[in-house]
């Protein structure tokens, strides 16, 4: 039963991040309320379903809270970026099982890197296929890149409940 609902919720999510991403490309904007439901929809299912127990979840969405209020609060991100944050956190955490907090935060860090470079190099084909120059202060939009590894964390996750 767990698959199951891993994969519709998988193939919500990744139907969301495709729309997400071309819309953030085009506009620079993304819808983040279908973000929000996610994350309260996987939220739920790492609650009820998962490996974790509840304390390590509830710290774990406390320090992606903090996170969360310091990127809107210091207007690091775009507001939709920092949504699809909280989003991001809970996928990392549904994509296989963590043996502790510190592998949980090391392996969220070092895929939210990932993502980020994936998003630089979009902005750097984007550029190309405009015809701009590439500054330093060159908007990139954060979300495709994300996106694609967020993506790559629902099939791990879906291969690893599966096998």
């Amino acid at each position: 039963m767990n698959v199951v609902i891993f994969a519709v919720l998988a193939i919500v999510t990744i139907a969301y991040l495709i729309v997400a991403s071309v819309m953030d490309i085009k506009e620079r904007m993304i819808y983040v309320f279908p973000a929000m439901v996610l994350h309260i929809a996987w939220s739920f299912y790492l609650l009820f379903a998962s490996e974790y127990s509840a304390d390590f979840i509830s710290i774990f969405w406390l320090i992606n809270l903090i996170v969360y209020l310091i990127l809107n609060k210091f207007k690091i991100w775009g507001a939709g970026d920092s949504d699809m944050f909280l989003l991001f956190g809970n996928i990392c955490l549904a994509s296989g099982l963590m043996t502790n907090g510190y592998v949980a935060a090391i392996t969220e860090c070092l895929y939210l890197c990932a993502g980020l470079g994936v998003s630089i190099g979009i902005s750097r084909i984007e550029a190309g296929i405009k015809k701009e120059d590439i500054k330093l202060k060159r908007e990139v939009a954060v979300v495709p890149g994300i996106a694609l590894i967020m993506c790559v964390l629902l099939m791990k996750g879906f291969i690893w409940r599966v096998m």
